[in-house]
């Protein structure tokens, strides 16, 4: 609807008013000035006005209404859309004069009013102010909208909105009074949360940092590491792999006894040298050029490396 365009059911006799229910699967929207309406402006009930869509808009001055300007209530304007949206100066009204008070009611994932938009249930002279329901997953108001259920002599509507969050500007407001008469009630309800659900009870021993961290071999104590069994030692990280030269150690696992003599081993030149009275880690290895794989350690004190253990590459 656009351009001043209305749909309405309207009395001005002593009959009642009609109702207006529009229905659409998808968007439904109003701008331009244009208006739906169900009114009574004589001696009779006006009727009720039901939007339901899926996206709701009112742009530009764009309105719905129930109204009573006569004895007689008003009726309900009811929407539901998964989104209702105000822009400029559009509002959602149920008004009465001196009869009894319409209402509206809001149901929707999201409610945005905007640019002076308004949701109102304002009654003039001695009706009651309407009352205002909104259930909602978000509610913003922004630049100067209003959600107001207003009187002058008689009592204020009351406001119920059911949301998870409300986002209000510091132009904007949510009223419900009387200017001669009993303000009404704003209810706001959230959807209860156990705020103790993700609290957990501290120790009141505090941690001591130096038990949580494993302290590393000491080079100055003259500690050293030693990997026995079977299985051997991995090759040097540092060197290219060749093939499948890993060293296997094909003994039983055991160490010698502290009196038990150790083997004859090759050094490099052919050489045997005599046994040591301690087991003794290797540095580092060669291959030599009948392939075999040479254990050595170079850090007696002569400078010249010993070797360890000789094993046939696996080749």
């Amino acid at each position: 609807m656009s351009d001043g365009a209305r749909i309405s059911a309207e009395t001005s006799g002593t009959g009642n008013g009609g109702d207006v229910e529009v229905r659409v699967l998808d968007r439904l929207s109003l701008e331009g000035d244009s208006i739906a309406t169900a009114a009574s402006n004589g001696n009779g009930n006006a009727g009720n006005l039901t939007l339901s869509a899926n996206v709701l808009t009112l742009d530009d001055n764009a309105r719905a209404i129930v109204s009573s300007l006569g004895e007689f209530p008003a009726g309900t304007l009811s929407v539901r859309a998964d989104r209702i949206e105000l822009n400029d100066n559009s509002s959602l009204v149920a008004e009465t004069a001196s009869g009894s008070r319409g209402s509206v009611e809001l149901t929707s994932s999201q409610v945005l009013l905007r640019d002076a938009s308004q949701v109102r249930t304002n009654a003039t002279e001695t009706a009651t102010g309407g009352d205002i329901a909104i259930e909602t997953e978000t509610l913003a108001l922004l630049e100067s909208s209003q959600i107001s259920a207003n009187a002058v002599r008689g009592r204020g509507g009351n406001i119920s909105i059911s949301t998870t969050g409300i986002f209000l500007s510091p132009n904007s407001s949510i009223t419900a009074s009387s200017e001669f008469g009993v303000d009404g009630v704003i209810a706001v309800t959230e959807p209860e949360i156990d705020t103790n659900a993700g609290l957990v009870e501290l120790s009141s021993a505090p941690i001591d940092p130096a038990t949580q961290v494993t302290s590393a071999c000491d080079a100055a104590r003259e500690n050293s590491f030693v990997v026995t069994g079977n299985g051997g030692l991995p090759p040097d990280p540092t060197e290219m792999l060749h093939g499948q030269t890993v060293w296997e150690d094909m003994r039983s696992g055991e160490l010698p006894s502290s009196n038990a003599s150790s083997r004859d081993a090759i050094a490099p030149d052919g050489t045997s040298e005599s046994s040591r009275a301690s087991l003794r880690e290797a540095t580092t290895w060669q291959r030599r050029s009948d392939g075999t794989v040479v254990l050595l350690d170079r850090r007696l004190a002569s400078g010249r490396m010993l070797p360890w253990q000789c094993y046939p590459h696996p080749d």
